[in-house]
């Protein structure tokens, strides 16, 4: 992507308390702008506040009327930080991912480390994955403003996907973790609602074909349960199949004979595991870039499940953006809520939006199988159908 210092505006957020004074001394490049979240105990008005706010919605309306691009460092945090309407519309905003370092020691020092931050800010290449991931960030803030309503109380879980991979993770009350044991309800919604679930099938085999390109686990993955046919061909149990080959691919074991199935596949592999081993980043879908020289395996993992990640990233936004009261999103799945006469289309737009989740977004457009299950009870949903792409269901 062209970068030029015309089309480009940059921004860092100051959290903490002696980054305040930063705004007025230090020298930036062109085109940035620092703007001070404030947050309670710092000693600032309510019209500082509305300032900075301001001054960010200047910003982002600067990126969606004149084309201008919006660089952000942990774009959640700054959601997190002022509390205004969030906006439906895709922002050209990329989260840069930059780790922000403890602010400690003199004000020479604090000005050295930002100016260093938003030095990498203007010299990194920007990614398509950093713009998922900041459209994303606002669906993220949405999800913890609702919260969840937990044995009739309300609980705000945390969101966030500053993860090795980028899957999300909740930090407080984990949403994720919750099971049928527990009373999960929608706050704004009724007692006569229904759960419906949508969950990627074989979501790790599935991702390991389109990186891959392996004719034969693209098929199996693509069609009917991958672990099943599997199963079948070997004449083992379908749980023992999964875990054979998951960890199979998990470890990087080349030599496991499973891979004279799927040549291609093991050729990947092998291709991944030579640029590790000479100290080269291996990238996921989306080209985020994975390198761990003391432990390989855990970067090619990364490269797997961080395209797990983009995918979901994609489709949360997609779903929000259509209004659909979005419940939560654990790491394969979506659950949202819906009245009975809503039950139908929401099944079917929803399904078609999981289906497809690149659509637009890459120049291939691989299907993924979306499992729908539906419940009037958190977690005791059943299985109702099987989404194979658009419009195309079959019973589970």
């Amino acid at each position: 992507m062209a970068r030029t210092d015309d089309t480009i505006s940059y921004f860092c957020a100051l959290f903490d308390r002696k980054m305040l004074p930063l705004a007025a001394g230090i020298q930036t490049p062109s085109n940035t702008s620092i703007i001070p979240l404030y947050h309670s105990g710092v000693g600032r008005s309510i019209y500082d506040i509305e300032k900075s706010i301001k001054k960010l919605y200047r910003w982002m309306e600067l990126s969606l009327l004149q084309d201008r691009v919006l660089v952000v460092n942990d774009f959640k945090s700054v959601l997190r930080g002022f509390k205004f309407e969030l906006p439906r519309e895709q922002l050209n905003v990329y989260d840069a991912f930059i780790p922000m370092p403890k602010i400690q020691g003199t004000f020479e020092e604090t000005s050295c480390i930002i100016n260093n931050i938003l030095s990498e800010m203007k010299h990194s290449r920007l990614r398509l994955w950093q713009k998922v991931a900041g459209n994303a960030a606002i669906v993220y803030e949405s999800l913890e403003r609702q919260g969840i309503l937990v044995g009739g109380i309300r609980k705000f879980p945390q969101w966030t996907y500053r993860t090795v991979s980028g899957r999300s993770k909740n930090t407080g009350f984990n949403l994720q973790g919750t099971s049928a044991n527990d009373s999960i309800s929608d706050p704004y919604g009724s007692d006569s609602d229904y759960f419906v679930n949508f969950d990627w099938r074989a979501a790790d085999i599935r991702i390991a074909a389109i990186l891959s390109g392996d004719t034969h686990l693209d098929e199996m993955s693509a069609g009917a349960d991958p672990y099943q046919q599997l199963s079948e061909m070997l004449q083992i149990p379908r749980k023992e199949c999964k875990i054979m080959l998951l960890r199979a691919i998990n470890s990087i074991d080349i030599d496991n004979p499973l891979f004279q199935m799927f040549p291609d596949l093991r050729t990947w592999m092998i291709a991944q595991k030579q640029k590790l081993d000479d100290r080269q980043p291996i990238a996921s879908i989306l080209g985020r870039e994975f390198y761990n020289a003391e432990k390989p395996r855990s970067a090619f993992n990364a490269t797997m499940q961080g395209s797990i990640a983009q995918a979901m990233q994609i489709t949360i936004r997609r779903v929000w953006e259509s209004y659909y009261r979005l419940l939560a999103e654990t790491h394969d799945s979506i659950t949202v809520a819906c009245s009975k006469n809503n039950l139908r289309p929401t099944i079917r737009e929803i399904s078609n939006i999981m289906c497809r989740p690149f659509f637009g977004v890459l120049d291939s457009n691989p299907v993924f199988p979306v499992r729908v299950n539906v419940g009037t009870k958190w977690c005791q949903w059943e299985p109702k159908m099987l989404c194979l792409d658009v419009d195309k269901f079959c019973p589970c």
